[in-house]
């Protein structure tokens, strides 16, 4: 039997604690992000836990230190490290570790993704490997990025059809989709979503109102217009030229 030992704070600093983790977010909070920075270092030094590595991670990564937030996350298991350093990893180019540390699997042979999509023996155990991607539908966005990023278009249209599915607010998904010319699983996806998410009771009777889902695969990737940044379609404004949902 494998016995857990919790991390341990010295006693002398354990009291200092909570009162630093509030300093920096304190800091964060006002955007002070170098101040927020050197408060977590002293924190991380006097209690070097999980927790606290990721909240210096945090702090680095959003003061534009990518490199030093990888660092700190190097190694590190739980399921929002391993997050946020898949984030740094695609911020440094490091998409064969991104991928790694997402799926929670070993680096491919080389350090390399394959070049192109999975054969389909392949895909069942692709997906196996998935369901452990932390964060929900971000952390599979993130994989649908490395996976277009390294030339696997069709897993890549699949992992943003799964972030979809498990949110279907998530517009940059549907975006991506749309940019890969997979309008209709964009569409699927959503309306998949609307039908079964509890999360979200009224989507289902707003697309249906608007009679499309995020801008409808056959006009645009637009949420409620009918371009990019155009007007208003006719399909949401009433005889009189205001919008339908007044």
């Amino acid at each position: 039997m494998t016995v857990v030992v919790p991390e341990q704070t010295p006693a002398g600093e354990a009291h200092l604690e909570p009162f630093l983790v509030e300093l920096v977010h304190e800091s964060l909070n006002s955007y002070a992000y170098s101040n927020a920075a050197f408060l977590c270092e002293r924190l991380h030094a006097a209690a070097p836990t999980e927790a606290n590595a990721h909240l210096l991670a945090t702090c680095y990564y959003r003061a534009d230190q990518a490199n030093r937030a990888y660092h700190t996350l190097k190694g590190r298991t739980s399921p929002r490290c391993r997050y946020l350093f898949a984030l740094c990893c695609v911020e440094l180019r490091r998409l064969p570790e991104a991928e790694a540390a997402l799926c929670r699997s070993p680096l491919p042979a080389g350090g390399r993704p394959p070049a192109t999509d999975a054969s389909a023996a392949e895909r069942p155990a692709a997906n196996a490997a998935t369901s452990d991607v932390p964060n929900g539908a971000h952390g599979l966005y993130l994989l649908g990025r490395v996976c277009k990023e390294t030339g696997r278009a069709k897993a890549a249209a699949a992992h943003f059809a799964d972030a979809l599915a498990l949110d279907p607010f998530m517009w940059c998904a549907y975006e991506e989709l749309c940019a890969l010319g997979a309008e209709a699983e964009a569409e699927a996806a959503t309306e998949a979503a609307a039908r079964s998410a509890d999360r979200y009771p009224k989507l289902a009777e707003a697309l249906k109102f608007a009679g499309r889902g995020f801008g409808g695969a056959a006009e645009s990737t637009s949420f409620g217009t009918g371009t990019h940044g155009g007007e208003i379609s006719s399909a949401a404004t009433d005889s009189e030229g205001t919008s339908g949902l007044s």
